[in-house]
C-alpha cells in the first residue's frame, strides 16, 4: 500500500471530508497526522529562506565545493560563531520559547 502524504495544513479538512465520505479512512488519516504532529515536535531544524549578494553566495558555493561541507552547515557555523561574539560584547540573546521549536 502506498503511503498517503498530507499536508500537516491540511489535515483536519481532510479528517471532516473523510468523516463525510468515509469514516474508514478517518482511522488512516489518525495515524498520518499522529505522525505529522510527532515529527513536527521532535524537529530541531527550522527552514527558512534568504537572500544573499551574489558575490557573497559565489563564496559560499566556492567555500562548500572546496571543503566538501554542506551550504546549510557552513552559514549555520557562520551564524554560530556570529551569535558567540555578539553575545560576548552584549550578553546572551534570550530566545522567546514561541522561536524555540
Amino acid at each position: 500500500m502506498e503511503e498517503l502524504k498530507i499536508n500537516p495544513n491540511e489535515v483536519g479538512m481532510l479528517l471532516e471530508k473523510a468523516k463525510k465520505t468515509n469514516p474508514k479512512e478517518v482511522e488512516k488519516i489518525m495515524k498520518i497526522a499522529a505522525g505529522i504532529k510527532k515529527k513536527l515536535e521532535e524537529r530541531t531544524q527550522a527552514r527558512t529562506s534568504i537572500t544573499l549578494d551574489s558575490e557573497v553566495m559565489g563564496k559560499l558555493r566556492t567555500l562548500a565545493l572546496n571543503t566538501g561541507s554542506q551550504l546549510n552547515s557552513i552559514v549555520e557555523d557562520a551564524l554560530k560563531d556570529y551569535f558567540k561574539t555578539y553575545e560576548r560584547k552584549n550578553g546572551e540573546i534570550q530566545v522567546p520559547e514561541i522561536y524555540k521549536k
